[in-house]
């Protein structure tokens, strides 16, 4: 858990997807930054109504993300 997993962010291949709050106080910049240089084949959307909990805080908008992004 205190561990971090910036490291391991080169080794994904497949299609990633970093989903997070606007008001999110737990995924920083330079989290989103590592995201955006290091996955080659990554997506960040931003909820701009929510907080660190997107998947609870906009759980239709949420759910309708996860479904476009999989097909």
């Amino acid at each position: 858990m205190f561990e971090s997993i910036l490291l391991l962010l080169e080794q994904l291949k497949q299609p990633s997807l970093l989903i997070r709050g606007q008001y999110d106080p737990v995924t920083c910049e330079e989290q989103v930054m590592e995201f955006q240089t290091k996955v080659q084949n990554g997506h960040i959307i931003t909820f701009q109504n929510s907080g660190h909990f997107p998947h609870k805080e906009e759980s239709d908008e949420f759910a309708k993300t996860i479904v476009r992004f999989l097909k």
